[in-house]
Parts: structure tokens; sequence; C-alpha cells
């Protein structure tokens, strides 16, 4: 299952680019009825200025200060003072979450935060590009961000040649753990969907050398409904055997897309293993997941009731939900 994904990553990956063509549709300028030009102007009345409350006022606050702070540093990496860009828009993302699962053995309830900041910073970026993740670099595309360690948190450098990308920074941790990324991805387009093979190759400190393959396939039914299958393999020097994932997923997409869900209701079910020898099944998963703006366009609920089936525990039931408040800053204040 996992070396059929590697086998068609490697295919995809070295086969010539091809993607779905998109005709550049005319601008047909219209025309104008000789009465229009001779009607009244109406008269527009224009709607009162909403006065921000508490809440919008601690957001503004907060972003600005935040962008003010990313600007600030990049601005020291201006080769030229004079001719620094200073306009910038970087984008904040902060959940807030609580993991409750059923079996208080495993954990009970727990306080699972989740960031990443795509930083546009457009002095430093003329050498490289900057990111921050609370995730972690090496998981495998259908690990659920609560499996993760919460106190995370990956910084470093990254740069991009076509379909080549590579990264060096550090995990905030002590002692700190160095690591290295090279990724190789080409997007494969289709009328409706589109093929995403990738192929990460990483050394960290702490874990040594190690590689994650996956393929992501996304085929649109309609217009608002998403079916999603992937799959991956991962490999290091402390793994047991190759681990494997395979995950097929359900999606109606009310508002938003699939780099930032507004508004979606979803189903997945996913299933994991490793190889030592023969194919070993770990792990079943099954969630659902339901996603709404509460406030404005910049605060979202996000609900994720879940069943996990696992081995080690004789493939008991234990049910689980996450909820939290997801918090988007996208540098536009008031």
């Amino acid at each position: 299952m996992g070396y059929l994904s590697f086998l068609i990553v490697f295919m995809l990956i070295m086969s010539p680019g091809i993607s779905a063509q998109e005709s550049d549709g005319g601008n047909d300028p219209g025309i104008i009825a000789e009465e229009n030009l001779l009607a009244p102007t109406p008269t527009v009345t224009p709607l009162p200025e909403e006065v921000p409350n508490w809440i919008d006022t601690i957001y503004n606050e907060t972003g600005l200060f935040i962008q003010n702070q990313v600007t600030n540093t990049d601005l020291l990496f201006a080769e030229n003072p004079d001719n620094a860009i200073t306009v910038t828009n970087s984008t904040f993302r902060l959940g807030v979450y609580l993991q409750y699962e059923e079996d208080d053995s495993r954990g009970g309830i727990k306080f699972d935060p989740d960031f990443h900041a795509d930083l546009v910073l457009p002095n430093i970026e003329r050498r490289f590009n900057v990111f921050i993740t609370g995730r972690d670099l090496d998981d495998l595309p259908g690990t659920d961000p609560s499996e993760g360690d919460s106190s995370n948190v990956f910084m470093g450098l990254k740069k991009k040649f076509s379909y080549i990308s590579t990264s060096v920074g550090i995990k905030v941790d002590w002692p700190p753990v160095l690591f290295g990324n090279l990724k190789i991805r080409k997007l494969f387009k289709f009328p409706k969907g589109h093929i995403y093979p990738q192929q990460r190759i990483y050394y960290r400190t702490d874990d040594g050398f190690g590689e994650v393959t996956s393929i992501q396939l996304d085929y649109w039914f309609h217009e608002n409904f998403l079916t999603r299958w992937d799959s991956g393999v991962k490999w290091t020097e402390i793994s047991t055997g190759v681990e494997w994932e395979e995950s097929i997923s359900f999606a109606f997409i009310r508002e938003g897309d699939l780099d930032f869900l507004k508004q979606a209701v979803g189903f997945r079910y996913s299933i994991f293993g490793h190889k030592v020898g023969a194919f070993l099944i770990d792990r079943h998963r099954v969630s659902l997941m339901y996603r709404c703006p509460i406030y404005k366009k910049w605060m979202y609920l996000e609900v994720i009731p879940e069943v996990v089936f696992e081995n080690e525990f004789d493939w008991n039931a234990d049910f689980g939900t996450r909820i939290g408040v997801d918090i988007m800053f996208t540098g536009v204040y008031k």
C-alpha cells in the first residue's frame, strides 16, 4: 500500500509537467443604452460607520503590534534603507483548542494550541523566505494536529527553485534541534481536480535522517463537493520499519477554499500502520468536521468529533472531540 504510493510519486515527479489550460476571456465593454445616459444619478445614502467594540479593539491592536514587529525586523535586513520596502501583509493563524479523549489514561482533557505564520518580509525574502509553524514538518499527510506535541515550534529559512524547495531551521526545544529539509513536489491539474505528489528528505539532530513520500488526489464532484485521497509512507532512522497511512475525505465547502476553510462540513476515514516484513495495521480513525464563522471574518469555530480504534488497546473504541476557536490575523486592521 505504502510502496504503491511511493512508485506513483516517483513516476509523476520524473514526468514532464501537465496542467489544464485556462482560456482568458476577452473583456466585453458592453453597450450603454442612450436612455441610461440621460437618467438622473441615484442618491446613495452612506451606511453608518461601525463603532469597534472591545473585541475588535483587542484584535486590531494585537494584529498591528505583531505586524509592526515583523516589519521592523525586516527593515534591519534591507540592503539600502532608502529603498527599503515598508508595506507588508503577513498572515497569522492562532488556534485555541480543547482535546477530550474518553479514556482518561490516554489524556482526558488537554489544552492544544495550534498556530502558523506566513511572514511577508520583502527585504529578507530577496534572499530567503521565513516560516514559523507549530506543526511537525515530517508528519504523514493524514496525521491529526492533535496527535503532535502542542509545544512544538519550528522556525527557519526556505528557498524555492521551481519544483524543489530547501529549508533549514531550528525546533525550539532544549537542547535545540536543528533540521534541514529538501522537498520535491509537482502539481498536475485536470478538469475537475488535481494530483499532488511530494517527496521530502530531511535531517534532524535528534532523529537523524528520514524521508516522507506522499500523494494527494482531489476531485470536485460539484462546485462545493470535494473528495480527497491521501497516501503516504515515512521512514526514519529511529522508526520501526516503514510507517504508512491512507485517508479518504468528503467535504461540503460552503465558503472558503482548500488553503483556508471558512464554512464547511466533512467526513474523514484514516488507517495507519507500519511494515516490518508484513503490513501491520496500528489504528483506524473516523472523524467528522464542522467549521463556521462566529465573529466577522476572522474568528471561526471548529468542532471535530472522532472515534479511534487502536491495535495497542485491543481495538476498543476511544471517543474524543476537538473543539476550539481559530483566529486569523490577515494584515488588514482598522
